[in-house]
């Protein structure tokens, strides 16, 4: 976990300008700390369902092996480097490929 130390020292001054106690000052900055990890925990998820969400659960097109459907929705067919290549590009960098994709309900 990684927290901000500017917002740190800010509550820890902001505190001491109004005369807070240490116990308040502590209760503080648990409550950021907690609420920035769920912040973070969120953004995850959220990132990673939008991936499984465009990496997962393409169908070959009946009309042309070449395109994949997903709903009303077509695209060219990926290929396997091509496709560990766009989940590293959308993942950022890092290495992700949705193994979530076996007909499992994303989390």
């Amino acid at each position: 976990m990684q927290i901000s130390w500017r917002v740190a020292f800010l509550i820890v001054a902001a505190a001491g300008a109004m005369h807070l106690s240490l116990w308040k000052i502590f209760v503080v900055l648990v409550g950021y700390l907690g609420f920035e990890q769920l912040d973070r925990r969120l953004s995850r998820r959220a990132k990673e369902k939008a991936i499984h969400d465009v990496m997962c659960g393409w169908k070959t097109s009946a009309e042309d092996p070449e395109y994949e459907d997903k709903g009303e929705v077509s695209r060219a067919r990926l290929t396997g480097s091509d496709q560990i290549i766009t989940a590293r590009v959308a993942d950022g960098g890092v290495f992700f490929m949705c193994d979530m994709c076996d007909d499992k309900k994303f989390p």
